[in-house]
């Protein structure tokens, strides 16, 4: 989402830490939701396919591809999310995303990116076992790591 800087240019707005909790607390709700929803009807190729991200997105981040990182993790979390099925959820998440998603970035200095691929193992994991709540914990977790970050990085205390 950009916003007016100045009467001639466009960017993204700052991320306080009043906008940076409320997004999270909206992510935790709908995306975990999304995940429940998609347990069930995710297919053995839609499975397949969140594998090549894990394993790419491992690639990145070890070779310290910030670029191809983000670019698999957005392909991963929407691969589970459209699995829901559900068109409504997808677009709130979309939005969601367009919000949070630019300063996704600056993880990758803290290390996250590694340790965020510990959360998407455990998601592919539960999905591959049809677990719906162990998908949903998963990527609370996954955006619960990702807020705390930041949170440290705006120098913003965290919230409950």
């Amino acid at each position: 989402m950009l916003t007016v800087i100045s009467s001639r240019s466009i960017g993204i707005p700052p991320l306080t830490g009043e906008r940076l909790s409320d997004l999270r607390r909206v992510r935790l709700e709908v995306e975990s939701l999304a995940a429940i929803w998609a347990t069930p009807n995710i297919s053995d190729s839609e499975i397949g396919r969140l594998e090549e991200c894990v394993t790419a997105m491992d690639e990145a981040a070890r070779s310290g591809d910030n670029k191809q990182y983000l670019r698999w993790n957005r392909a991963f979390h929407f691969g589970i999310y459209q699995a829901a099925r559900s068109e409504a959820l997808l677009a709130m998440i979309e939005t969601l995303w367009l919000q949070i998603s630019p300063y996704f970035h600056l993880l990758h200095a803290s290390g996250n990116y590694l340790k965020a691929n510990e959360q998407h193992e455990l998601m592919l994991a539960a999905i591959r076992a049809r677990d719906g709540a162990a998908v949903s914990l998963a990527v609370r977790n996954d955006i619960e790591v990702a807020y705390r970050v930041l949170a440290s990085l705006l120098g913003v205390g965290i919230a409950q």
